[in-house]
């Protein structure tokens, strides 16, 4: 093997130095997100990252296809991306899609919430009464009889609630009683059905927040008349069951576009009650217990 000589080893040694003086500046301005845009400019990018409550739905990002969720993975996360306007649509079969304009700032991870209601949700019959085939007779059923009491009971002190805990609280003047759930209060009004973020105002959901700026309240559903009954979807304060004339819906809290609403039990005339984080529905005498 030959060796090298002492001019040869010089001039790779400074070829290979000039190289990581190059790359080292470029490899380091990558890693902390910066990226060279068709402009020639360097940028500083961001992400976006949506939870979605069920596995195995598609992503796509400005209606491109942008990746497929798993069993174990129920998250979109996607990151370098230019400052900008992005439009996230979320499908799953069998499912209603989800879509959502989400800003991308530079350094700054854009999160959402996809609501992705099942397109025939789990319905169990609870019957009025409880045959004996053995004996050939029927009793009344305990349990229909105590949830049935729900759905005539009345809240106290707050239109179209449910009775549960309320607050008082002062805003634009005056006071309002607001039904409330981890920080998050809601109350039906002449205006329609509004969302209030009751703590510290740098302690804001991502959802009370379009772009660059806040807001504590969500104009949720702007008629009021439409709305016999409201509350919380079980275990969650970013989704609000309404109960309308055509039967009952979903709406998310978000004041980024488009607001989604999506139909989990159409059918007129139809209740639903939420006692003990469990979903009831009434459709007449029909009773269901709702697994969504």
């Amino acid at each position: 093997m030959e060796v090298l000589s002492s001019r040869k080893r010089n001039i790779y040694f400074g070829v290979l130095t000039l190289i990581f003086l190059v790359a080292a500046p470029a490899v380091a301005l990558y890693a902390t997100g910066y990226r060279l845009s068709s402009n020639f400019e360097i940028i500083k990018t961001g992400g976006i990252h949506v939870a979605v409550p069920t596995s195995g739905a598609t992503f796509y990002l400005d209606d491109e296809f942008a990746g497929n969720g798993t069993i174990f993975q129920r998250s979109f996360f996607t990151q370098n991306l230019a400052p900008g306007i992005y439009t996230v649509r979320i499908e799953k079969e069998g499912y209603h899609p989800w879509r959502k304009q989400l800003e991308v700032f530079p350094t700054f991870i854009s999160e959402a919430r996809a609501l992705l209601l099942v397109k025939d949700p789990e319905l169990t019959p609870i019957p009025e009464t409880l045959s004996d085939i053995g004996i050939g007779t029927t009793t009344a059923n305990t349990r229909y009889r105590e949830i049935l009491g729900a759905f005539s009971a009345t809240s106290t002190g707050l239109r179209g609630a449910p009775l549960g805990a309320t607050t008082t609280v002062a805003y634009l003047g005056a006071t309002t009683t607001v039904y409330d759930r981890d920080g998050v209060g809601i109350w039906l009004d002449d205006l329609g059905l509004h969302a209030l973020w009751l703590r510290k105002a740098e302690d804001y959901p991502y959802v009370f927040c379009a772009f660059t700026e806040c807001t504590p309240e969500i104009l949720v559903w702007g008629r009021s008349s439409e709305i016999r009954h409201f509350d919380f979807l079980p275990s969650d304060n970013l989704f609000v069951l309404l109960e309308r004339p055509d039967g009952i819906v979903v709406a998310e809290l978000d004041t980024r576009v488009p607001q989604n609403v999506q139909p989990l039990y159409l059918s007129e005339g139809a209740q639903f009650r939420v006692i003990g984080n469990v979903l009831y529905i009434l459709d007449g005498k029909q009773l269901f217990e709702v697994k969504i």
